[in-house]
């Protein structure tokens, strides 16, 4: 008889995948949390999965595993199930451990780094599916080429989106890329990000040295990105094989670069040598270099460079990753994309520049809860929103556990940006956003919502306006 599992904050957007597989495999599940959306929200209700809003102690009694969220106890260290969880001395799990037990392969593909993984992740999987090699994969988030953002394939192959956060806060504070055997792998860079967890520039480094030296012991292959900060670093103590992938520099380079309107073409060398031509629906340079670091993966492995090719070219991207939603009746274009955090931001909207050159970009942004902690944080705003040409930040929503000194409003992030004033506004209220949009939109308009949370509604509001 399968065992019975509860999940603690299953609306994580990879645990809500991952509880979904484990259900469809005849595992009983269970799952609680508050405050979830899509894409979790469907998938689990789709999927007939067993979970409830709040937080019910009487629910752990029959269970036999209990798995915790990423950042359930972050949100509440008492949290009442998992205290009777402990009370009850139940097994209790971060999520990687399921992700080891059911995902994890022989041949781990591991992708790491600041910004950047859950394409990169993605782009793997999906050239090794091409390929016919059916892996097994997990992706935060949901991609456009699979059903789901996880599978348990039958081939030696896994595909980890491998992040740095805490396995899970307060109960397993290692970082989640630690546990999953790290062999082939990939960092983007290792630029200092969740000061809540990583308080300086060198704790957030040490993470990847850490990372590295599993690659090294596994016998591993290590690929960096040669524009990624600080990986130089991360290189320092890592003896072990590893090759640079760059847009101009690296073992991997990449050249004959062409924007068009639905597509970017490139072709790319290896040592000065030229591998092949690729073309990609992707926008922006930052996308390039994450095909780069497929290309470079895969072809390594020793995949047919037609199948590389091929999944390159049919990639279609993730939700909520410069996803457009529509355009509305004044013939502006509605973008959401995921960037939650001041870099995650700028190659966005970099990408965005470089395909919309001419048209006028308006940008709504809200932080994630990690980036609105510490004021240190607000002087990576200063030239995040270069490549905008009007930012609004709405009302943003301070944690009462966040010391009065250290919390961040709205205003704060604004006054941080270096901007024209006329170029960025604080609009705390709804309506002073559609007021604006509605003003200052047209057909060659473009704007795009950044945020790692929902919008309320208001997305489908601006594109009705």
């Amino acid at each position: 008889m399968k065992e019975k599992i509860h999940f603690i904050g299953i609306g994580g957007s990879a645990i809500a995948p991952l509880a979904t597989m484990l259900h469809s495999q005849g595992y009983e599940i269970s799952g609680s949390d508050y405050n979830i959306f899509d894409p979790a929200l469907s998938l689990l209700n789709k999927n007939n999965v067993n979970w409830y809003e709040g937080f019910k102690p009487e629910k752990i009694k029959d269970v036999d595993l209990v798995i915790i969220g990423g950042s359930i106890l972050m949100k509440d260290e008492n949290n009442p199930e998992y205290l009777e969880a402990k009370k009850l001395n139940k097994q209790i799990e971060s999520f990687t451990y399921l992700i080891n037990k059911h995902i994890i392969k022989e041949e781990s593909i591991v992708v790491c780094g600041t910004y950047g993984k859950t394409t990169i992740t993605s782009l793997i999987a999906w050239i090794l599916e091409v390929a016919n090699l059916d892996p097994s994969f997990l992706i935060g988030g949901l991609p456009l080429n699979f059903e789901y953002g996880i599978k348990q394939g039958n081939s030696q192959y896994s595909v980890i989106e491998g992040d740095e956060y805490a396995s899970a806060f307060g109960f397993d504070m290692s970082p989640k890329f630690l546990h999953y055997k790290p062999k082939h792998t990939i960092i983007t860079a290792a630029q200092w990000d969740h000061v809540n967890l990583y308080p300086t520039e060198k704790s957030y480094i040490d993470a990847y040295k850490d990372l590295v030296k599993l690659v090294e012991k596994n016998k591993g292959q290590l690929y960096l990105s040669e524009n990624g900060k600080n990986n130089e670093e991360v290189l320092k103590e890592y003896n072990g094989e590893s090759q640079k992938y760059g847009l101009q520099n690296g073992d991997f380079t990449v050249d004959d670069i062409e924007f068009k309107k639905q597509h970017t073409s490139f072709s790319v060398k290896k040592a000065h040598e030229e591998i092949g031509e690729f073309e990609t629906p992707l926008i922006g340079l930052h996308n390039i270099e994450n095909c780069l670091a497929a290309i470079a993966l895969t072809h390594n492995l020793g995949i047919d460079l037609e199948k590389i090719q091929e999944g390159i070219k049919t990639y279609k991207g993730v939700k909520r990753r410069l996803e457009v939603i529509g355009v509305n009746s004044k013939g502006a274009t509605i973008i959401d994309d995921f960037a939650h955090s001041a870099v995650k931001a700028q190659s966005t909207l970099e990408a965005l520049r470089t395909r919309f050159k001419d048209n006028k970009i308006i940008t709504i942004y809200s932080p994630r809860v990690s980036e609105r902690e510490s004021k240190d944080t607000l002087k990576w705003y200063k030239e995040t929103f270069k490549d905008t040409d009007y930012i609004i930040i709405p009302k943003i929503t301070v944690k009462k556990s966040t010391e009065k000194e250290f919390r961040i409003h709205g205003i704060d992030i604004i006054n941080a940006i270096n901007k024209k004033e006329e170029k960025k506004h604080y609009f705390p209220k709804e309506e002073q956003i559609l007021e604006f949009l509605s003003k200052n939109s047209d057909k060659n308009t473009i704007i795009v919502f950044m945020s790692a949370g929902e919008w309320g509604g208001l997305i489908e509001k601006i594109t009705n306006i």
